[in-house]
């Protein structure tokens, strides 16, 4: 199951790894678990405990392109979650959700081991009925983000770690805004402000130097997304990324093989849903 914090994946307009904003995509892993949900009229209530193997392509260890260990070796990480939503209908909805748990394996060092892993997100959601001829609709979302990890001060299986173990504070938000005809062909734009901080950047940049400058540099980005549904079943869709952000040489944000400096990315896709 896809952990229960943050946006859903049907309420959002991006759909890959490459086209989201990257506090979206920090908030989803794969995992195995048990979830309990209360609903009335404008309350929702849900509840998790899950354990599992957080994969690299599906949270911050794809962020770092499997920098940090995932938990493929077998220790299994409890992590407990919970989110409340109040909605009216299905026009307007505000949630807070928290993640607490820990992540890896193996002897601690900066790049594995035990890692802490929370996560507080706020999220607000506005959308217009279908409004007209042209059954238009208005969508807004909007995401507060506060993440917290790092290398635990235990390491992993008894090695202490003291220098490199810092809790590093990775906060962000992020807007998108669009329209919608017929519920066929739609235009996005999202806005995406996010602290640089990774273990990355706390290793190669600062070198353990908790007052150095670059604990206050943001990656930006502005993704324009469209999409057209052809029928019930095929969807294409298009986007744009221009994305601006420090420290280039020691990020895994984009591909090796593009030139230095060109971060920017484009995709058209064909979706086939059955």
């Amino acid at each position: 199951m896809v952990n229960i914090v943050g946006f859903e994946e049907d309420e959002v307009p991006f759909w890959g790894r490459v086209d989201s904003p990257h506090a979206h995509f920090l908030t989803k892993e794969i995992l195995n678990g048990v979830a309990v949900a209360y609903n009335v009229a404008w309350l929702r209530l849900e509840t998790a405990v899950l354990s599992g193997q957080g994969r690299p392509d599906k949270d911050y260890n794809w962020y770092l392109e499997g920098a940090t260990d995932p938990n493929t070796d077998g220790n299994n990480c409890i992590t407990f979650e919970g989110e409340a939503i109040i909605h009216w209908q299905d026009f307007l909805s505000f949630s807070i959700g928290y993640h607490t748990g820990k992540t890896g394996s193996a002897p601690g060092s900066i790049f594995n081991g035990k890692h802490n892993d929370d996560m507080l997100v706020y999220g607000l959601r506005a959308q217009t009925p279908a409004l007209g001829q042209y059954h238009f609709r208005l969508q807004l979302l909007g995401q507060y983000s506060d993440f917290t990890f790092g290398l635990t001060e235990d390491g992993g299986q008894g090695n202490k770690t003291p220098t490199e173990s810092l809790d590093l504070d990775k906060h962000g938000w992020f807007v998108t805004g669009g329209f919608s005809m017929f519920d066929r062909a739609s235009l996005y734009v999202t806005y995406e402000e996010l602290d640089r901080m990774d273990s990355n950047i706390w290793y190669n940049v600062t070198q353990y130097d908790r007052d150095h400058w670059a604990f206050d540099s943001i990656e930006r980005s502005t993704i324009i997304h469209a999409d057209f549904q052809l029928n019930r079943w095929v969807s294409l869709y298009g986007f744009y990324r221009f994305l601006d952000f420090d420290f280039g040489q020691w990020s895994n944000i984009y591909s090796r093989t593009v030139a230095a400096g060109d971060y920017d990315r484009y995709g058209l896709v064909l979706r086939v849903k059955f």
